[in-house]
Order: C-alpha cells, then sequence, then structure tokens
C-alpha cells in the first residue's frame, strides 16, 4: 500500500517497545523512533494532540501503542466506529490522512487503507 513510514513514535511499555524490535528490521524505512510517555496508556485525545504536534516533514509515521485508545483514535480519525477498526494486540492499520499539516488532524480526516492482523 506504499506504507513507509520514516519515523516511529511508541509508547515505553515494554510490549510496545518489543513489537517495535521486532518490525524495524523489516522498515529499512524507519530512520527513527521516539519514545513518548504520553502514548501509555494513552486516549484517544492524548493520542490525537501528539501526532498533531509532529513536524511536518515527516510524511509517514508508525505509532505504537495501546487498545483501547488506539483503536478509539483510527476509529476519530477515520470518522466511523467498526468492529475492523477494534485493533487486536499485533494488528496494524493504514490511514491515508491528505492533509499537508499534522496540526489540521481532526475526526473523519483519514481513509482506511489497510489493516493488517497479527
Amino acid at each position: 500500500s506504499g506504507f513507509r513510514p520514516e519515523w516511529a513514535l511508541v509508547s515505553p511499555a515494554r510490549r510496545a517497545q518489543e513489537t517495535l524490535a521486532g518490525v524495524r528490521s523489516g522498515l529499512s524505512c524507519l530512520t527513527g523512533a521516539d519514545t513518548d510517555d504520553a502514548l501509555y496508556p494513552g486516549s484517544p485525545g492524548q493520542l490525537l494532540s501528539r501526532l498533531q504536534r509532529l513536524p511536518d516533514e515527516t510524511a509517514q509515521l508508525l505509532l505504537v501503542a495501546h487498545n483501547p485508545g488506539l483503536s478509539e483514535l483510527a476509529q476519530l480519525l477515520v470518522g466511523r466506529a467498526e468492529a475492523e477498526l477494534q485493533l487486536r494486540a499485533g494488528a496494524c492499520a493504514a490511514l491515508r490522512i491528505e492533509s499537508g499539516s499534522w496540526r489540521d488532524l481532526a475526526p473523519g480526516c483519514a481513509e482506511l487503507v489497510e489493516l493488517l492482523g497479527p
């Protein structure tokens, strides 16, 4: 689907750190990662606020966080609450956001491109 994140935001929780370590070798495009305490446990509002502070130079991002906040954030950005957006542990949802700035993220601004299960 063309998903090539250059940066990752990851929760400080051990399981999230292990998840990033497990996928990092398959993501040669990933040039760096930030561990952010605001992502644990991470309500949808906290996650959205953190994403809105990303530099606009970041074109694609990998967010490694926790449920229920991560599923609720995906539902918020896509603008619909669906069972398929109840992300199980290890799932990956690729969202396309057309805005030119991360600070413009808002409910309904994204399209679900792909959902991969564990």
